[in-house]
């Protein structure tokens, strides 16, 4: 019977899971401060992961470099954390990118938002007609 998730699929959730409780108590950057790890992709070798983190509010392109440095600099301490929680032989060399789908998404709530009401008004006004 295979198994429903690859090895290299176990390591991203540790990672993630690993990550996400390093960042939220041992990390002090303020920049780094309030990220979210949404994502993380561990390379079929695992020996590269590329992980995936966002802020909940919305950042302009010089706040998502800051963070993009700032955890840049925690990331050989990380890594280190991990090799020692995960008891692994080769941690996994961490790559971090921003995601934007956040604020797409938020974006994209506004756009329809902002959208309704003006389709609403129109089926009151049809309705008052008839």
């Amino acid at each position: 019977m295979p198994k429903e998730f690859g090895r290299h699929e176990r390591i991203a959730g540790a990672v993630q899971r690993g990550l996400a409780q390093l960042l939220s108590s041992e990390v002090n950057d303020p920049r780094v401060a309030g990220l979210t790890v949404t994502e993380v992709r561990v390379s079929s070798d695992c020996r590269h992961a590329n992980v995936f983190v966002t802020r909940m509010i919305k950042a302009s392109n010089q706040d998502i470099q800051d963070v993009l440095d700032g955890i840049g600099g925690a990331s050989g301490f990380l890594r280190s954390r991990l090799a020692k929680a995960m008891n692994l032989r080769r941690c996994p060399e961490l790559h971090f990118e921003y995601d934007h789908n956040i604020q797409r998404a938020s974006d994209l709530t506004a756009l329809i938002d902002s959208v309704q009401p003006v389709e609403s008004e129109r089926e009151l006004d049809i309705e008052q007609e008839d």
